[in-house]
């Protein structure tokens, strides 16, 4: 009789064990995914306005590129994204972190910073 409470016991534990993971592996995929659909996207973007770069200036480019990056709420500077012609090469570039944290006691603890890199270059 007492090995089979012991064992239940073990089993209780194992299993209390296994949702805290993967209770923690869903919430990571949720935190994580939309770091990577939104880089994308906005690298989709910067393609889309390398097609019609014989259409738009520098400045415009440069301005629908920051409008999308608030829309989607990259945390870049400004300063960072790069829009240069160079002979007759059009190049939009742009590097950025996303942060994974979790709150912890009114506290930020950064458990991973994922870099991104846009680098389109097309020829106009």
């Amino acid at each position: 009789m007492r090995i089979k409470s012991i064992e239940a016991g073990i089993g209780k534990i194992t299993l209390v064990v296994l949702v805290c993971l993967v209770s923690a592996l869903v919430y990571s995929i949720f935190k994580v995914t939309p770091f990577y659909y939104y880089y994308y996207e906005l690298r989709n973007h910067a393609e889309s306005l390398a097609r019609v770069s014989d259409e738009l200036s520098d400045d415009q480019l440069r301005q629908k590129m920051e409008e999308k990056m608030k829309e989607l709420g990259i945390p870049a500077k400004t300063e960072d994204l790069v829009v240069e012609r160079y002979l007759s090469q059009l190049r939009i570039s742009l590097s950025y972190q996303e942060e994974f944290y979790v709150k912890f006691k009114g506290r930020e603890h950064i458990l991973k910073v994922f870099p991104f890199k846009i680098d389109v270059r097309r020829d106009y």
